[in-house]
């Protein structure tokens, strides 16, 4: 109890005197950073996924080739949770004499249950919201539909037993786009009248999807009810099962909002370790007297512990509002930016926040404070003794594990995290390296120059491990905020120019052998963007290593899925620009020997490797072939890319189409029905929604890396705050000493420039470097994107370092300048 009062009693007058503002002003920041980048990440990656979840239709989706149980439907309606179905199947429509294959989708009430079904009067005409389903007795229909069978809106349309009027065009289907290569055109009906019209007998090949969309915890718990009742060739499809581009998106958007989020926490870290320092070497003399009057090593360090804790608690709950306000404050600057709907933040970022900075306080705070346990009593009278021994700093190696800690479970990628960390500890090895030589080197310079330029110098070589940790903490706070300033918008251009211009945003599909010459011949008179013209094939797999490969014996869905369905194959001679050998190599001269190559994630699902042999059927043909390579693939080229990849030797004489990607612009979309009214049986499907997506959540991410580099920023400020006021006391006592002596205000102004321009240049220029490096490691390890070093970023940081926190060090040493030396001696005395 005397402890608790003692250390209360002492919390107020520290807090009276403003010695420790620094130190709340970190935390402050550091519990602000985190709860309003923990909230404000939490609300946009939420909606995010709910904008992306567009493109599925829903949250989640359960695939099937059986229909879903019935009590589906009554667990997720008791849970506040909205489904749908929908059926998907291919079928024959007549009309009069002719025929065409069509894909069929019977939809049921509240399809889809996200994003937005869009039809028109016509083809290429004005798209609008659906709005609803088709009618009873109606059906919409793909524009392709009606050019080969030669109908308009408002004719009839023959499938199974029951004729129906086409009514509308369907302009947009948002899970479309999880099935890029469906060869037939669309057809879309009222679930209610797939009974009647006879579509689905035994034997049909039928693709149920049960639609679910809900709250985020709702779902994820309906999830795991659900989970243990599926059955084979059941399971559920998530955004990055179904679309490789928007998935990849997701995913880089999630490295760059944890790249960003790291980083104020660890910067106010820094500050707190400065701060903390300087409050012990204020104690030391206060914990000799202490330890003089029999107080025991073990209350006192207690003592000092709870002091910074209640100095603590305050500032890191003013941080946790300061943090809502903030994210609330930027929702609403940001409009129309952000989606309308922005969910609301929960409990768990605040919650987050304030743990981080307790621990923050206890892993940098507590080593420094361990300091005081190794005063002895008999410094009251020497005030020499009581330094730290060589073993001390050994200590510092918790606030390294600390933000080690933290940086894995911010990053949530375990890549992303140790890279992060690598790239702090090089950097503050780099900077400690360089104040060391530099402390070294200032002891021969300082000779010989005028008085303000050798006590400037001075004050840098003497103060060994103030120097070392000021630098450090300068130049970390500086190359965070290059990291995130300038070199952040250099990797979002990087990421932003993986979607150039001249995307394709439109995909030809079922182009016959014999139309090959007149598409190619069309596209370049009319100065249409092509990637080529790309040979694909249907195929099944039939065996892996000579045995027939059965579903039951996969835990992972999608390779059920993949044995049970259909896969797209292609062949080259070439490797695809798209795509980079990871294992194995590309043929050359044994093209013509039955090779395969896979891509990365469809390896990995049947656990293959180099030298397995795989066999599919295409058509009535059968092929065999070696696995050559694995091939990283780059999804979100929006080029054509393919899962499998044969070569010449193993292709034989199987049937095929081809396929080809074309970057159309908007007001010449026109030209593109022209080649349809060419060859009707050509399916266009245009992915421009979907590319349109992708650049949305790339600009959102860009939006909110700025916002977190706000904290950022705060947080460098701290640092240098902290850096200013760990010396001041001992600078106004030698200003003191030298006004004493008959020195002028002038050669105090121009020493403390001297200094903290010194410290500031050398800071700023090890900074850039550490930033470039950095920068380059992330962008080609991490996010996969080509970055140029920005090595003028070298002369800037030199420049704004010497000049910005030699001003801003001259600025915070006004009480040097001010103090009366009488005052500050008699004190001292």
């Amino acid at each position: 109890m005397k402890i608790f009062k003692y250390s209360i009693r002492q919390a107020r007058r520290e807090w009276r005197s403003g010695e420790l503002r620094a130190l709340a002003a970190a935390l402050a920041v550091a519990a602000a950073a985190m709860a309003a980048v923990g909230s404000f990440t939490e609300r946009i990656e939420k909606a995010l996924r709910a904008s992306a979840n567009e493109l599925l239709a829903a949250d989640l989706v359960v695939a099937s080739r059986r229909i879903p149980a019935a009590d589906w439907g009554e667990q997720a309606a008791a849970r506040d949770i909205a489904t749908t179905t929908t059926v998907e199947f291919p079928s024959v429509a007549f009309s009069g004499d002719a025929s065409m294959l069509v894909q069929v989708k019977a939809v049921a009430a509240g399809y889809p249950l996200r994003g937005k079904l869009k039809i028109s009067d016509a083809p290429f005409a004005p798209a609008r919201e659906a709005g609803g389903i088709p009618e009873p007795g109606t059906v919409w229909v793909d524009p392709r539909l009606l050019g080969e069978l030669q109908l308009a809106v408002g004719d009839p349309l023959e499938l199974g037993e029951l004729t129906f009027t086409v009514a509308r065009v369907i302009a947009l289907e948002p899970d479309r786009a999880s099935g890029v290569f469906n060869l037939a055109p669309r057809v879309m009906m009222n679930l209610e009248q797939l009974e009647p019209a006879g579509l689905v007998g035994s034997g049909s090949r039928v693709r149920y999807r049960f639609l679910i969309a809900g709250q985020a915890g709702a779902v994820e718990a309906f999830r795991d009810w659900l989970e243990p009742k599926l059955e084979s060739g059941q399971f559920f499809q998530s955004l990055e099962d179904t679309q490789q581009q928007v998935g990849a998106a997701l995913d880089r958007a999630q490295r760059f909002l944890s790249l960003a989020a790291l980083t104020a926490v660890i910067l106010a870290g820094v500050a707190i370790i400065i701060a903390v320092r300087r409050f012990v070497e204020r104690h030391l003399d206060t914990v000799a007297i202490l330890r003089c009057l029999g107080a025991r090593q073990r209350p006192v360090m207690l003592s000092f512990v709870a002091q910074l804790v209640w100095l603590a608690l305050p500032a890191i709950s003013l941080g946790c509002v300061l943090g809502y306000l903030a994210q609330s404050l930027l929702v609403v600057g940001m409009g129309d930016l952000i989606p309308e709907q922005l969910p609301l933040p929960g409990p768990l970022p605040a919650l987050a926040a304030a743990a981080t900075g307790l621990l923050a306080l206890l892993g940098y705070g507590v080593p420094p404070l361990l300091r005081l346990r190794t005063v002895p009593p008999v410094r009251v009278l020497n005030r020499q003794l009581g330094q730290p021994a060589p073993t001390h700093f050994l200590l510092y190696l918790a606030p390294v594990a600390f933000s080690l800690a933290l940086i894995l479970w911010q990053a949530r990628d375990a890549k992303l995290g140790l890279l992060m960390a690598a790239g702090i500890l090089a950097s503050l090895a780099l900077l400690a390296g360089a104040a060391a030589l530099l402390v070294r080197s200032l002891k021969r310079l300082s000779h010989g120059r005028g008085v303000a330029w050798r006590f400037g110098l001075a004050n840098v070589s003497k103060r060994g491990g103030g120097t070392l940790l000021q630098i450090a903490g300068i130049g970390l706070g500086m190359m965070v905020i290059f990291l995130l300033s300038v070199i952040q918008t250099e990797l979002l251009r990087g990421w932003r120019d993986t979607l150039p211009a001249d995307t394709p945003n439109f995909f030809l599909i079922n182009i016959q052998p014999d139309q090959v010459d007149s598409t190619g011949r069309y596209l370049n008179e009319h100065g249409i963007v092509s990637q080529g013209l790309f040979p694909m094939a249907v195929a099944r797999l039939t065996a892996i290593n000579g045995e027939a490969p059965d579903p039951d014996d996969y835990d992972n869905p999608r390779a059920r899925f993949r044995i049970e369905g259909n896969v797209n194959l292609s062949w080259s001679e070439e490797l695809p620009a798209a795509n980079r050998i990871i294992e194995g190599s590309w043929w050359g001269a044994e093209r013509n020997q039955p090779l395969v190559s896979l891509a990365e994630s469809w390896a990995e699902i049947f656990d293959l490797k180099v030298g397995d042999e795989l066999s599919f059927a295409v058509g009535a043909e059968e092929v065999t072939a070696r696995v050559a390579s694995i091939r990283e693939v780059d999804w979100d080229s929006f080029q054509v890319n393919f899962f499998i990849l044969l070569s010449e030797g193993a292709v034989g004489e199987v049937p095929r189409t081809y396929i080809s990607s074309l970057h159309v612009p908007e007001d010449r979309f026109d030209e593109v029905s022209g080649l349809v009214r060419m060859h009707p049986n050509v399916s266009v499907l245009d992915v421009g929604a979907i590319l349109k997506r992708v650049r949305d959540i790339i600009e959102r991410v860009s939006l909110t890396v700025q916002f977190v580099f706000g904290f950022t920023l705060l947080a460098g400020i701290t640092v240098l705050l902290a850096a200013l006021q760990s010396g001041l006391t001992e600078r106004i006592y030698e200003g003191a000493v030298l006004r004493t002596l008959g020195g002028s205000r002038r050669q105090l102004r121009l020493a403390v420039l001297s200094e903290f321009s010194l410290l500031g240049g050398v800071a700023g220029l090890l900074a850039a470097l550490a930033a470039n490096l950095v920068g380059l490691v992330l962008a080609d390890q991490v996010f996969n994107i080509v970055y140029q070093p920005a090595w003028w970023l070298l002369a800037l940081g030199l420049i704004l370092g010497a000049a910005g926190i030699g001003l801003t060090g001259l600025a915070g040493s006004q009480p040097v300048l001010r103090t009366p030396p009488v005052a500050t001696l008699r004190r001292a005395a």
